[in-house]
Order: structure tokens, then C-alpha cells, then sequence
């Protein structure tokens, strides 16, 4: 059976995917996540309190409520990438991308010979094939949030097999000596000019973003990877919100 990754395909069509960012390590939440409708749901093992074990059954749990999992690996490693595949996941992203070298180890260890390096050995597929051909249709997303990530950002960005770039806004902050969360130009201008590589090179790009207002905003800029919720946001926010009303003060 052929299968088409429903968001590489997305992409190529010129349309945005909204996702939904998971911390913790529960399945329950990844399943409930899932069933809220986001285009995919993304299982984070680099910061996140998910280790191996929980990351596969979050990736279950997320196509058992609907949604495509991807996972945010700890780090640019074969071993990694490969473990996070073979239980499942339809994609992968990759942190701290510092030039075009790491950009290719990552796509080819997203790939099965001879276009990569993948061990055979898919122990759990959601995408309906063992063929190795079909199952390299996983997407590779790299990171672009580090110093020299920023230097070297073009040819990342033009590196073959990159299915999409994510920018994590607050590494890119301090990899440029700012503060993670105050505004500023020096910040924005550098956003912008991986964005407009990006489009040069017709490559989706991300931002990680924790709201629905915030993740329109870069929609409507052309990012196509967009982060809307996360469950410890939701937390962090929702839950204050509603004890104030229950104490009888505003909500906010």
C-alpha cells in the first residue's frame, strides 16, 4: 500500500500544520491531545520528563486519538533517530543543527541505504508498509537555534532530504547574546532572515509558539510548522485562571 506522510504533503500543497507540544509523559494526555484535533502532536525527549518507554506509548496513544506523532529527539544521533522511528513516529525533529554536515547526518539517519544510514528494524508501524521506501517518507525537521546554526543557516536550509526547519526562539535568543524573552529587533531580524531562505528555497519552516493568537500570527507570515498548545502551558495558564474565579476574583 502507497502512503503519502500527511505532513510533508501538507507542505507541498502551501498549506500550515498546527501541533500540539507534550512535555510529560503520559499517554492518556497524549491520547486526549490527539483527540483535539491538532495535525500533529509532538512527543519532546530533549527538555521534556519522557523517556524512552513513555515516548512509545505516547506515539501510540497519539495515533490511537487520530493525530500523527512526531518526536523532538534529545540529540542528533543515529541510535536516537532511529529508536523514535521504529516505535512509530512519522517524523523526527532534531535540535541544535549546527551546520550542513549535521543537517545531512540527520536525513540520513532518517533514511534506509542507499539514500541513508537507518538500521532495518521497525519494531511498531503506523504507516501502513514495512517497505523500506515507503518508510522513508518520515519527515526530517531540523532545528536552526544555535550560534553557529544561524551563521551556517542557508546551507542547513539547503541541505537534500530537510523536509522543514523549526526555529526554537528562545535558544535562537541567547545563541545571539539576548535575553529568551524580551522583544527584539536583532531577534526578529534574524527569524526573518531564516524565513525568507527558507521560502527561497521552498522549504517549510517552523516556530514553536504556546498559543492559538501567537501560532495565527506566524501562520499568516508563512510558517507552515506551527505550535499552538502544549500541556504544561495549558496548565500553567488554565488552571491559575480557573482557581481565581473559584476564589471569587477576576480571572485574570
Amino acid at each position: 500500500m502507497s502512503f503519502e506522510n500527511p505532513l510533508i504533503e501538507t507542505w507541498r500543497a502551501g498549506g500550515t500544520t498546527s501541533g500540539f507540544w507534550l512535555m510529560s509523559g503520559d499517554p492518556y494526555i497524549a491520547q486526549q491531545a490527539a483527540a483535539s484535533g491538532p495535525d500533529l502532536v509532538l512527543i519532546d525527549t530533549q527538555h521534556g520528563l519522557i523517556d524512552e518507554r513513555s515516548m512509545t506509548a505516547q506515539v501510540g496513544s497519539v495515533r490511537l486519538g487520530g493525530s500523527v506523532p512526531v518526536v523532538r529527539v534529545s540529540r542528533n544521533d543515529f541510535t536516537v533517530i532511529g529508536r523514535a522511528l521504529d516505535v512509530g513516529a512519522f517524523g523526527v525533529v532534531v535540535p541544535m543543527v549546527n551546520d550542513a554536515a549535521e543537517a545531512a547526518a540527520a536525513v540520513a539517519a532518517c533514511k534506509f541505504p542507499p539514500h541513508g544510514i537507518r538500521s532495518y528494524g521497525p519494531a511498531r508501524v503506523f504507516i501502513p508498509s514495512y517497505d523500506p521506501a515507503e518508510l522513508n517518507k518520515v519527515a526530517c525537521i531540523v532545528m536552526i537555534e544555535t550560534a553557529r546554526g544561524i551563521q551556517q543557516a542557508e546551507a542547513i536550509i539547503s541541505t537534500p532530504g530537510v523536509d522543514a526547519v523549526l526555529i526554537g526562539p528562545a535558544d535562537l535568543a541567547l545563541a545571539l547574546g539576548l535575553a529568551p524573552d524580551v522583544p527584539s529587533e536583532r531577534h526578529a531580524a534574524t527569524i526573518e532572515r531564516i524565513r525568507a531562505a527558507c521560502a527561497a528555497r521552498h522549504v517549510p519552516i517552523g516556530m514553536v509558539t504556546d498559543s492559538g493568537a501567537e501560532a495565527r500570527e506566524w501562520a499568516d507570515r508563512g510558517f507552515q510548522l506551527v505550535f499552538h498548545a502544549s500541556d504544561t502551558g495549558l496548565i500553567g495558564r488554565v488552571a491559575p485562571a480557573e482557581l481565581r474565579v473559584a476564589r471569587g476574583q477576576p480571572r485574570s
